[in-house]
């Protein structure tokens, strides 16, 4: 597995050399009434078309091995490449403190099944938690999602 896993980091290298950005906003979408107040970003964003990680990012969704076949090390050195592949296309993963096994086999749920935007400028925050806490991936210990009830915001309070 180690050649393996030597092989995919050098993958996920090639692909963060080989980004590029999508055509201009002002290219693509030159009737976007945004673009009439210099607002290129919110016509890229509104505009763009999502596509599944692995596509983006040119390599299968099956090329990251699940997590019982690698060591910490392993796991510690792919979750390191990805998330800096996923920097460089302008996606910013917001990962609660875990282990790195969670984080791994997170990452390797999103890359199989989650679509992004390929952006040329700002930048796409992907939220690792759908704040649900009674089907949240990371379990109360780790993520503070049990804390963002939106009933709390409904609620009148005492005395209204």
């Amino acid at each position: 597995m180690e050649n393996y896993v030597k092989q995919l980091l050098s993958d996920l290298e090639e692909s963060k050399n080989n980004w590029h950005a999508p055509a201009s906003a002002k290219i693509m979408y030159p009737d976007h009434p945004a673009m009439d107040y210099g607002l290129d970003f919110i016509a890229q964003w509104e505009s763009a078309p999502y596509l599944p990680m692995y596509e983006l990012f040119g390599m299968e969704k099956e090329a990251l091995p699940p997590t019982e076949k690698l060591t910490d090390s392993q796991q510690v050195s792919l979750c390191d490449a990805i998330l800096d592949l996923m920097i460089t296309y302008h996606i910013r993963p917001h990962i609660p403190p875990a282990p790195v096994d969670l984080v791994y086999t997170h990452l390797r749920k999103l890359w199989q099944n989650c679509e992004v935007q390929h952006l040329a400028e700002g930048q796409l925050n992907l939220d690792m938690c759908d704040f649900e806490p009674e089907n949240c991936f990371w379990g109360d210990e780790i993520c503070d999602c049990k804390d963002f009830m939106m009933d709390e915001f409904e609620k009148p309070k005492d005395g209204e």
